[in-house]
């Protein structure tokens, strides 16, 4: 500070610089000043954080992290970020704290070693960050697979095969680790001794293995990119080996396989690099023998037969087929076989049996099916019994290849005594075939009756509608004889008398066959053997 105008200045330091000035010849006047001391550093300096540099990189989009190192912070107004010729300004740039991200677009960089330049970046006070670069190689191309042999669809003639094709990566190289061929269906590695990698060449020595027709090769290739990689690529092509003779096979039904269709087509492939004579086919079905004509074509490789009847069903039926190729080399293929089946599951016992008197109501229900080709689903089927419907699993509802097993105490059900049970089993199927929906059988009825002792007429009350529930009464008569047994109007006319053992149907119906009323009637039976009287009841006939 200096003198001025008779003043003279006394400058003490006092925290950020209070300074106090007296005049000569008067009291002092004091002046307070806040001084603000900015420290100047050196210059601010940036790094890559990513990509890595010697590193083969992938990435596409192409992300670049440049870290700030400055006590400021970053401005990005003038940056350029430069790469492969596409330049990123600070519209493109995002700041995050001390790093600045640039994404290149997607497609915007080439493969190649490149640099990233980074300029233009400034610290908030000015301060120009010195220039940096990165040098990568970029790598977004996979490796290159050419020159088959033998080529897609030639027909290799002769021994000693060794299959081969040219594998390159201009820039990572081709990652050895993971170069494999697969060979009809089996995969090999430069591990195996079959497999070898010649300069550029991959080849695969087949000379040892028995081959004849259609043969399917490919091979995948992956770079040595590290970020964001590898790049694969791979190429699959077919040929064929020796293919003099020509080739069926069996297209449908496959070998084995179990039809439901009633006129199943037979479908076979044909093929010869040399063409296959249409005169010299012959088809032959468990020894009958089928040429093109009117159920048989032949096209683009496809030979179908339709047959103009149905199959028999449960027979087996083998398939052979001769054809010769355009110089007459022969070729006779047993193909296969397949089975037709059109006969649903079979209900062949129940127990209770059907139709049984019981003294005690059973616990259990089985009844076994039979299905000796397609085999009985055991979840196709429902049970309805008095308005309720059960499903394979449901509580006491068990079921198997073998048949139905009901646990009617778990299920909730009671049959009382005297009492008739219902049962209708609907939807019994076998499994779908091979080709073809499932066989349907129709709907089982099992019936039986519970007796304690005398006779008794079930259901109560029955109604003779014509729609198979509940459509007659059965009286049992108690007796193991003969017994005489008669019905009557509540005013005591008899409409009905017939003789039977054991038990006895009416229809609802007089003597003479007329339909009787609703109402209460009531019966009598009788022993034939001395006209005494035996036991009575009533019965509620319901229209």
């Amino acid at each position: 500070f200096q003198a001025e105008d008779g003043i003279r200045d006394l400058v003490r330091s006092r925290g950020l610089g209070d300074v106090y000035k007296r005049q000569a010849y008067a009291c002092p006047n004091i002046a307070n000043y806040d001084l603000t001391l900015l420290y100047m550093p050196a210059e601010p300096q940036a790094r890559f954080l990513s990509p890595p540099s010697g590193m083969a990189i992938a990435c596409d989009p192409l992300r670049a992290e440049i870290f700030f190192d400055g006590a400021f912070g970053v401005d990005v107004s003038s940056a350029e970020i430069t790469c492969n010729g596409t330049v990123l300004r600070s519209g493109d740039l995002l700041v995050a704290g001390d790093s600045v991200f640039a994404i290149f677009p997607e497609g915007a960089i080439t493969s190649g070693a490149d640099q990233i330049t980074v300029s233009g970046l400034f610290d908030t006070l000015g301060n120009e960050v010195p220039a940096i670069v990165q040098d990568v190689l970029l790598d977004f191309n996979p490796p290159r697979i050419e020159q088959p042999y033998p080529a897609d669809g030639q027909v290799y003639r002769g021994e000693n095969l060794i299959i081969s094709v040219l594998v390159t990566d201009d820039f990572a190289g081709v990652s050895l680790d993971l170069l494999s061929m697969t060979f009809n269906g089996d995969n090999y590695r430069l591990e195996s001794p079959l497999l070898q990698m010649r300069g550029d060449t991959l080849a695969l020595d087949a000379s040892s293995m028995e081959l004849s027709g259609a043969v399917s090769v490919r091979v995948d290739a992956f770079d040595r990119t590290t970020l964001c990689g590898p790049n694969a690529s791979s190429l699959s092509w077919d040929f064929v080996v020796n293919a003099g003779a020509p080739l069926f096979e069996l297209v449908e039904p496959f070998d084995g396989a179990i039809t439901h269709v009633r006129n199943q087509p037979i479908i076979i492939s044909a093929s010869d690099p040399d063409g296959i004579l249409p005169s010299s086919i012959l088809l032959d079905v468990n020894g009958e023998e089928h040429r093109i004509g009117s159920e048989m074509s032949f096209v683009g490789g496809l030979l179908e037969f339709r047959p103009q009847g149905e199959w028999v069903s449960g027979t087996i039926y083998n398939i052979t087929i001769y054809g010769e190729d355009a110089y007459g080399e022969p070729a006779e293929i047993e193909l296969g076989s397949f089975v037709s089946d059109f006969d649903p599951p079979e209900v062949i016992a129940t127990s209770p049996e059907n139709g049984a008197v019981l003294e005690d109501a059973p616990r259990f229900v089985t009844i076994s099916i039979r299905d000796e080709i397609s085999g009985f689903d055991p979840r196709s089927f429902a049970v309805e019994f008095d308005g309720r419907v059960f499903y394979s699993g449901d509580f006491g509802l068990l079921a198997d290849s073998t048949g139905i097993t009901f646990d009617l105490e778990e299920a909730g059900i009671v049959i009382g005594s005297p009492d008739s049970a219902v049962f209708k089993i609907t939807g019994i199927a076998d499994y779908a075939g091979d080709y073809g929906s499932a066989n349907i059988a129709e709907d089982f009825t099992l019936k039986f009756t519970v007796v304690d002792e005398g006779c008794v007429a079930t259901p109560r009350p029955f109604s003779p509608n014509g729609d198979d529930y509940y459509d007659v009464v059965t009286i049992f008569t108690g007796i193991p004889e003969i017994a005489e047994i008669n019905i009557y109007t509540i005013e005591g006319r008899k409409v009905r008398n017939a003789r039977a053992s054991g038990k006895w149907d009416w229809d609802g119906n007089d003597n003479a066959g007329r339909p009787m009323p609703p109402g209460i009637y009531t019966y009598t039976v009788g022993k034939v053997s001395d006209g005494s009287a035996f036991c009575g009841g009533t019965i509620i006939l319901a229209r």
